[in-house]
């Protein structure tokens, strides 16, 4: 096993900030609610929402539908189930107002940035691994402003499936030229992230409240990971 030449993050939950993405799917749907005169939470409305996609989760590991469409679709089955029939028009408002709020609020978790910074001066590939759509993935890198800070993007739409699928991480290490033993994911899904990664013989850091005994190391936060960054590439601690 080599010394580490790759890190790989992925987005939701881990390098973005979860409370500004809530936050913005909530603004949406509060436009939406305001514009048809919705009689339901928007709480409520964004439960029915996440829960729609949920249902697909065990298959996109599979067959990856572009999370864009799932959204649109469960937009329109809500609408429906309220007594809303909406149009290709309304469809096409809501996709644009999800799409400007989301790229207006998106925001990098506590001590993301430093982390990339870091990770980038240790001279690793610094590599985006993560379930979701290409346009979805570019949007977040140029909003985030760390496209800079990157060395490849691997996302699910663009392999094909999602993780844990070995293929999402092939993919990422083929771009990086590395071997998986020279390699870590940073990751806040146990199946999806830390179990595909050791899988495939990649290190895995989980960031999570819950300690795991299957990662390689438990993460409380991001700025936990510059030092097993460090210590990984023999720059000490």
């Amino acid at each position: 096993m080599g010394r580490l030449k790759a890190v790989f993050f992925d987005m939701g939950g881990t390098l973005l900030d979860m409370k500004a993405d809530k936050s913005s799917h909530l603004l949406v749907l509060e436009a939406a609610k305001a514009r048809y005169g919705l009689d339901i939470s928007v709480e409520e409305l964004h439960r029915r929402i996440v829960q729609h996609l949920e249902r697909f989760e065990p298959s996109q590991a599979q067959h990856w539908k572009p999370i864009l469409e799932l959204t649109e679709e469960a937009y329109r089955e809500q609408m429906a189930e309220l007594g809303i029939d909406i149009g290709n028009r309304d469809s096409e408002w809501f996709m644009k107002t999800y799409k400007a709020t989301y790229r207006k609020g998106v925001r990098l978790a506590a001590g993301a940035m430093d982390v990339l910074r870091g990770a980038k001066l240790l001279g690793l590939h610094v590599g985006i691994l993560s379930d979701v759509d290409e346009d979805w993935a570019a949007m977040l890198v140029d909003s985030l402003r760390i496209r800079p800070l990157l060395d490849s993007v691997t996302t699910s739409q663009a392999v094909g499936v999602g993780k844990p699928n070995p293929k999402m991480f092939y993919a990422a290490l083929k771009k990086s030229r590395c071997e998986a033993g020279e390699a870590i994911l940073v990751g806040d899904s146990l199946e999806r992230d830390v179990r595909g990664a050791k899988a495939v013989g990649m290190k895995a850091a989980h960031l999570a409240p819950a300690p795991s005994a299957e990662a390689d190391y438990q993460l409380r936060s991001m700025g936990e990971l510059l030092p097993i960054l460090r210590m990984l590439t023999g720059a000490g601690p």
